[in-house]
């Protein structure tokens, strides 16, 4: 996975201050698309953490009736 440095981090140079590829689940759409802009990160590193997410917590909220990793890191 890509790593970058976004212009909001902690300012000591740390990769996206306290954010790390984990954390990528919790930016909003026009956050995330600014950190790709910018090479921050990669739709790829936005997708792969969102998924992890999933595995995560949707066997308790199930929200998910169908989804395909594969066709949404396509």
């Amino acid at each position: 996975m890509a790593l970058g440095r976004s212009s909001r981090g902690a300012g000591d140079g740390t990769v996206w201050g306290a954010m790390g590829v984990t954390d990528l689940h919790l930016l909003g759409a026009c956050e995330a698309a600014r950190m790709i802009r910018e090479g921050a990160v990669t739709s790829v590193d936005l997708v792969q953490a969102c998924l992890a997410r999933v595995r995560e917590v949707d066997g308790q909220v199930q929200a998910w009736a169908f989804l395909d990793p594969e066709y949404a890191l396509a």
